[in-house]
């Protein structure tokens, strides 16, 4: 509503006025009192009122009168006026973005002007800001439309088949009946779920079908008792026309002189989450960088609660997004490298996960027996052609049809093949293969999802944390059935992730293993080839691996990536790291690929999809045979491979046959038997492999790797023999290395890595790593365009401070420490890495924001006296950060949030 002045009234439900203060005092007041409870509960005795500072957030288009009306209203309605300030809702979403999202990190740059629209109800607010030098922001513009409702269309469609009118009569005679309706249909709102399906299922109150019984057309076919479809065709049409309509007020406001400069819109609130609303704005304003925080319906309240911590800490001084709610970084003084002190504490036992795209494992060792790695052999499904000889079970997580953890592996696969069987599987879930959304994600988050089988969403973070979960319970089992006295505080974790990954990647496989119980303070994160060849080292006894000073290559090819590392070793027994991690997604989810393409080709498309649908058990057995095959040599050495066809695919090609559905191509099908060319399936190989082993002869062909004669090849496709004959015949005067149980060398490798965690002497840096900091401005070196006038001096912004450089060996108790001097209350450090070896800007072409740390420093105390030292570790398999607070001593561990 619009607040004219205090003496603004509301109307109720009936049409009744009321004074508008009154109703804003009683709304606050309930609040309040909710509020207090909850934090009493929380905190008991500790607590006190007085100590609890209150932000309120108002729409921006209310200005300076709509203020001081939720001001009145807040101390009416028993807050201290000292303790109270007001946030526009623009600043308090835009303050939560710069500090929390990726994306939002660009809020910040002087001079980017950005549109916040925030829906709310049935209204969307649209405010434009523009990022000023001094760190402030300022409001150009701000008005309110109507929004892109679901309700709505939901009530539309009531009042078309009930007649006009039918709502209101039900809410007056139902009151409770009709409110409880209003919130069902607020839980039916997920727009992006709701696109998924062919119609929507709403269940009627049974007073609401009574009243609207006589007015209803007699044969309408979407009500059936009391549920009533409909079409989501009708509402996707409804929603594109819902964003047009905003996508022209942006164009309006585009076209005005002083906001012609508008680069981002930042969406938040009500349907901001739904992907295909962000997808459409995405498309229709070409040039814009159009980004949403997930849980946008909490972006405002969250950043009003940083604007709050802000304004406190300035003694309840406001300035609107004021250098103490959005500093400046720090000024960089000296920075100094030294050796840190490693960690050479004993566990009792040292466990490792495999989380493989195809497979998972574990191993572990005690003690007082570290030679004696042992891996789970236990994994055992129904069908008896999944005995593989990885020793690993699926990477498969089934969920109930509540969103709960049922299984994982092939209990998980067996169990929903039998729930299709029986036809009882409605509601449940399988995620397959969904380790790969990690890969060279640009867009990770807490909050990216994956997809079941089915192709609907869930949160990945979750699924994630499940299945690291049920490995964890697993292993603890079978430890607890083997020794008596350990307990799991004793264990030290090893989570194996492939060295490609970016660090958004790995925080998140640390985030999601923290989720499933395991203490971060005892985990650690292990480069996949790196520790294979740990293995390899010590349980493959050739003479040129225990020679010192030799170079060998190790290629961990696995289901979904292969990983590259180049090793030397080292006259005490340690690896150094020689040439920066390499690899691609070449693993062997390519020739499944293949083969499925080729299956469709001869048996009609869309067969696969209707055998999962009919016969999941018979689904799974085709591709668990054809896994072995895969790994025999039948391909090499026969001009024919033989795959066998389940009963059932074999009737629904059969079928297709009838109805003239399957391409001439069948003729390949005998019976229940797939005769394929292996011509065709090494050319399904030479499709993975090609890339693989271009990208090896151009690493070998190195300058520092001309002298290296050996390759170490692990991991589950490893396996293949038509993979270990195609890389020696391509590359001729290696010596190629495979160990038995190839699949199981980066587990057991993991082991010996938690047993002698610093065994890598040293890793090659594949970027420029630093941060960003003002510095001193000097007309000789820097941009014109770059100073800035900060505490009465001319600095420079956006300048790259590195720590370490690209192709840089760094040892792995390398501390690199930067001393800084604070600029504001709370220090906002940023991290950059680029491929350049010396970038200048953090603005230069290839700099890449990671995350940023957080510093707070005490307002008692002048800047300049708070010099830290911020020390970076760079040469583990993460960043690790601590900052010491040179007067105090007080030293803190900080995390960088890169999602």
């Amino acid at each position: 509503m619009d607040i004219k002045d205090t003496k603004s009234t509301v109307r109720d439900c009936e049409g009744r006025t009321c004074p508008a203060l009154d109703i804003y005092e009683m709304a606050i007041k309930y609040l309040l009192g909710r509020l207090m409870k909850f934090i009493r509960d929380i905190l008991t005795n500790l607590f006190e009122e007085s100590a609890v500072f209150f932000i309120i957030t108002v729409p921006d288009t209310w200005g300076k009168i709509g203020k001081q009306f939720t001001l009145e209203a807040a101390v009416k309605a028993g807050i201290n006026k000292d303790a109270v300030d007001l946030s526009f809702e623009s600043e308090a979403a835009a303050l939560w973005c710069i500090n929390t999202v990726k994306e939002g990190r660009i809020l910040q740059c002087p001079g980017h002007i950005y549109i916040v629209i925030n829906h709310e109800s049935d209204i969307i607010h649209i405010t434009v800001l523009e990022a000023t030098p001094e760190g402030n922001v300022k409001s150009a513009f701000s008005e309110s439309c109507d929004g892109i409702l679901v309700e709505k269309y939901f009530l539309q469609y009531f009042e078309r088949i009930f007649g006009k009118g039918i709502l209101q009569e039900f809410r007056k005679h139902n009151t409770m009946s009709y409110f409880d309706f209003m919130d069902y249909l607020e839980g039916k709102k997920n727009i992006d779920v709701i696109l998924t399906q062919p119609n929507i299922v709403v269940r009627l109150p049974r007073e609401l079908i009574e009243i609207g019984s006589t007015n209803r057309k007699r044969h309408d076919s979407s009500i059936q008792r009391d549920k009533m479809r409909i079409e989501v065709s009708d509402l996707k049409q409804w929603l594109e026309d819902g964003v047009t309509r905003l996508v022209e007020i942006i164009k309006a406001l585009l076209i005005k002189t002083n906001q012609k400069e508008i680069q981002s819109v930042l969406l938040v609130g009500g349907i901001a989450d739904s992907m295909f609303v962000q997808n459409e704005l995405k498309t229709k304003l070409p040039g814009i960088n159009v980004f949403a925080p997930n849980e946008g319906n909490w972006t405002v309240v969250k950043g009003a609660s940083l604007f709050g911590h802000k304004t406190v800490s300035t003694n309840m001084t406001r300035t609107t997004n004021s250098k103490n709610m959005l500093p400046p970084n720090v000024i960089s003084k000296k920075t100094t490298i030294t050796k840190a002190k490693l960690s050479n504490k004993k566990f009792p036992v040292v466990a490792a996960f495999d989380f493989g795209t195809t497979y998972s494992g574990y191993a572990y060792s005690y003690e007082y027996n570290e030679q004696n790695i042992k891996a789970n052999d236990t994994w055992r499904s129904n069908d008896a052609s999944a005995s593989l000889n990885s020793l690993k079970t699926p990477t498969t997580v089934l969920l109930d049809p509540q969103g709960h953890f049922h299984s994982f592996g092939f209990e998980a696969e067996d169990e929903f093949a039998r729930l299709i069987e029986e036809n009882v599987h409605d509601g449940w879930r399988l995620f397959r293969r969904f380790k790969m959304i990690l890969h060279n994600n640009k867009d990770l988050s807490r909050y990216t999802n994956v997809e079941d089988i089915k192709g609907k969403p869930f949160p990945a973070l979750t699924i994630f944390a499940m299945s690291i979960k049920y490995l964890r319970e697993h292993l603890l089992k079978a430890i607890g059935r083997q020794t008596l006295g350990i307990e799991e505080s004793d264990i030290l974790y090893v989570l194996t992730v492939p060295a490609i990954w970016d660090v958004a990647a790995k925080q998140f496989m640390r985030e999601a293993a923290e989720e499933a119980g395991i203490n971060n303070d005892r985990l650690l994160l292990a480069f996949e080839s790196e520790v294979a060849a740990l293995w390899c080292v010590r349980h493959f006894r050739h003479d040129i691996l225990q020679l010192i000073g030799t170079k060998y290559i190790v290629i961990d090819l696995g289901g979904g990536t292969a990983d590259i590392t180049v090793h030397e070793r080292q006259p005490d027994g340690d690896v150094k790291v020689i040439n920066q991690p390499t690899g691609g997604a070449w693993g062997g989810i390519k020739v499944d690929e293949k083969f499925f393409e080729y299956l469709e080709q001869v048996l009609g498309k869309g067969i696969l999809e209707e055998l999962r649908n009919t016969d999941l058990e018979d689904y799974y057995m085709l591709i668990r045979d054809f896994e072995n095959k895969k790994r025999s040599d039948p391909i090499i050495s026969n001009r024919f491979t033989t795959v066998r066809i389940p009963s059932s695919m074999n009737q629904i090609a059969r079928n297709r046959q009838k109805e003239n559905k399957t391409p001439g191509e069948s003729k390949a099908f005998k019976a229940d038997k797939l005769r394929i060319d292996s011509s065709i399936i090494q050319g399904w190989f030479e499709h993975t492999l090609r890339p693989l082993l271009e990208h090896i002869k151009i690493l070998i062909s190195q300058r520092n790797l001309a002298d290296v004669r050996t390759i170490m090849l692990v991991g589950g496709f490893a396996e293949s023999l038509y993979v270990q004959n195609r890389l020696k015949e391509e590359l001729s005067g290696i010596k190629l290395i495979v160990p038995e149980e190839a699949g199981l060398a980066v587990v057991k490798g993991a082991v010996i890595f938690g047993q002698r965690p610093y065994v890598f002497a040293s890793r090659v840096m594949s970027y420029t790593y630093g941060i960003e900091v003002y510095d001193e401005f000097d007309e000789k070196l820097h941009l014109a365009g770059k100073r800035v006038f900060v505490d009465g001096r001319w600095r420079v912004k956006n300048c790259f401070q590195p720590f370490v450089r690209a192709n840089e060996a760094i040892p792995v108790d390398h501390c690199v420490t930067q001393y800084i001097t604070p600029m504001a209350i709370v220090s906002l450090i940023s991290v950059y890495r680029s491929l350049s070896v010396n970038p200048k800007y953090t603005t230069d072409p290839g700099c890449e924001y990671l995350g940023m740390l957080m510093i707070e420093n005490p307002e008692n105390v002048s800047f300049n006296t708070q010099e830290k030292e911020v020390s970076f570790m760079f040469g583990n398999t993460e960043i690790l950060v601590s900052v010491k607070h040179i007067e105090t001593g007080r030293e803190d561990k900080l995390i960088i949030n890169c999602l």
